[in-house]
């Protein structure tokens, strides 16, 4: 059982350092990181193009509350939207995880 959700995260780890001979760098360093997530956020950004969501930002309490569902609504009625947002921004948290800053392992 994987109860942390690690497993994969481990197995991928594991056969990056594999195939690197157990030599060379096992992570990403921090400009492939940001790379990584800008990309996916920009891919998330557009999914939202036509939608107004700046109530979010400048709105009261109870606007911020109400674009959330418009947002949810949105997306769902996009081809695949559901599945197509989840896995990017899947992927954005991927850039935090796997990503260090080559002065921190000095």
């Amino acid at each position: 059982m994987d109860y942390l959700g690690l497993a994969d995260e481990l197995k991928k780890a594991l056969a990056a350092y594999t195939r690197g001979g157990g030599r060379g760098n096992t992570t990403l360093d921090i400009d492939q990181a940001v790379a990584i997530m800008m990309e996916k956020y920009e891919i998330c950004r557009d999914m939202f193009h036509g939608f107004d969501y700046t109530r979010f930002f400048t709105g009261s309490a109870t606007e911020k509350l109400q674009v959330l569902p418009e947002a949810q609504e949105y997306i769902l009625a996009q081809e695949k939207g559901k599945e197509r947002l989840g896995g990017h921004c899947d992927g954005s948290e991927e850039g935090l995880r796997t990503g260090h800053h080559p002065q921190e392992s000095k």
